[in-house]
Order: C-alpha cells, then sequence, then structure tokens
C-alpha cells in the first residue's frame, strides 16, 4: 500500500516540475526513478509538455503522465465513479488500487460539491472530509471499497487527486 501512495504522488512532482527541464536532463530523471523503484522509465519533456511512463517490475504498477491531459481512465476504474469534468494528467494502476489526476479551471468547493452529488446518488457515503485553505479533502465507503478525493486551487487551476482502492 505504501508503494500505491509513493507512485500517485509521482504526478504530483512531475506536474511541479513541467518547463523546467531540457531534454538533456530527461535521461537523469529516468536513471533516477528507475534506480529508486527498480522500474522501466521513459521521460520526454517538450516544452510545456512532460510526458512520463512507468513501469514497476516487482508488481506491475504502472504510471501514465501527459500534462497535455492525453490519458484514458486505467482498466479497471469503477462504472459508478464518474470524473468531474476536466483533462486526465496522470493514470496510476498498481495491485493495491487506481489513482487519477485531473484537472479544471473550476473552484475547489464547486468540485467538491459536484462529487459529493454525484457519489450520494450512487450510494457511497462521504465518512471524511477536510478543507484548509484552497484544498479540500474527501473520503467515501461503499462496502468495501474506498474513494478519496484531495482537490486544491493555484492560479486559476484546480487539481483534483482521485484515489481507488477495491479493499478498503
Amino acid at each position: 500500500m505504501k508503494k500505491f501512495f509513493l507512485f500517485s504522488l509521482l504526478p504530483l512532482l512531475v506536474l511541479s516540475l513541467t518547463g523546467c527541464f531540457k531534454k538533456s536532463t530527461e535521461k537523469t530523471l529516468e536513471q533516477t526513478i528507475a534506480r529508486q523503484t527498480d522500474g522501466q522509465v521513459e521521460v520526454d519533456f517538450d516544452n510545456d509538455q512532460t510526458r512520463v511512463t512507468f513501469q514497476d517490475q516487482e508488481d506491475g504498477t504502472q504510471v501514465q503522465i501527459d500534462t497535455a491531459g492525453d490519458l484514458d481512465l486505467p482498466a479497471g476504474w469503477p462504472d459508478d465513479i464518474e470524473l468531474y469534468a476536466g483533462n486526465i494528467v496522470s493514470a496510476v494502476t498498481a495491485p493495491d488500487g487506481l489513482s487519477v489526476m485531473t484537472q479544471t479551471k473550476d473552484q475547489a468547493s464547486q468540485v467538491a460539491a459536484w462529487y459529493d452529488q454525484q457519489l450520494a446518488a450512487k450510494n457511497w457515503e462521504r465518512v471524511a472530509a477536510m478543507e484548509i485553505a484552497d484544498s479540500i479533502m474527501r473520503t467515501y465507503e461503499q462496502g468495501s471499497q474506498g474513494f478519496t478525493l484531495v482537490i486544491g486551487s493555484s492560479e486559476g487551476e484546480t487539481t483534483i487527486s482521485h484515489t481507488y482502492v477495491a479493499e478498503y
């Protein structure tokens, strides 16, 4: 489970570094990530767009990041959890669960209210909620499943981190 959450945080690192590097550092970043994770990594910085693909050799965890938002939902994403309108900028598939990060221009409070309504209609129970400044966290349960949202707004952009675990 620790490894899954580590891989879920990788997109935040890449998104924060987008535009900071040139092609010459791609190899160094690839080697660093591969050495720390024992996985295969491909990094491509192209102007203000970053693409990263990672495959863990040990447990099969896959991480895809595309700051242009050109990704699909990972296989196995539950049908009853719809995503708020926006671009998918990262997708993580791991033995312990799935994680997706999206971005939108809407306010964090608007996004959180939408999820509260949508998930309640599909019998997900909100079991935790926290708000600090421009960040909102929500956790929902349905049977043995768990779903957590972390929503944060900064400079007119709202990032939504979705984490689904089948056995919560």
